[in-house]
């Protein structure tokens, strides 16, 4: 009776080992034909950096520092994030923690309707991004 035992889990190993055989083959393919996809476009970070200075330089020249808020000597940092097209258009924007003084909130919101983003360079990848920056308004 042993050997019958012995004999029946034997088969039961083999029978099993066969799917597992054919689900490696099947991953082995899925692999093979994930190497022929080409890899995905990157942007080149030299032009990635010197785009965003173009941004920061453009958002600056849009801002505008209330002259209420400098009398009263309202100062603060306005984080806000946009999504720019890839032609610069601005295509939503919003405060992600604002200044805790309103008016500085509103001329932070003003530079991104005023902003005229140059569009991407050709070697930026994608269709539109997203940009999360501070606008600082410090009196001197």
């Amino acid at each position: 009776m042993i050997s019958e035992a012995v004999m029946d889990s034997s088969i039961t190993l083999a029978d099993q080992a066969l799917p597992l055989a054919e689900q490696f083959v099947e991953l082995a393919g899925a692999e093979a034909e994930l190497e022929r996809v080409p890899p995905v476009a990157q942007s080149d970070p030299v032009d990635e950096a010197l785009y965003n200075e173009a941004l920061r330089k453009a958002l600056e020249r849009c801002k505008h520092y209330p002259r209420m808020a400098q009398r009263r000597g309202y100062q603060g940092v306005v984080h806000v994030e946009f999504v720019l097209r890839r032609d610069g258009k601005l295509l939503e924007a919003r405060i992600i923690e604002g200044s805790g003084r309103a008016i500085l909130d509103r001329a932070a919101m003003e530079a991104l309707e005023c902003l005229e983003a140059p569009p991407f360079y050709p070697t930026m990848t994608g269709e539109t991004r997203r940009y999360q920056l501070p606008i600082v308004f410090t009196l001197r």
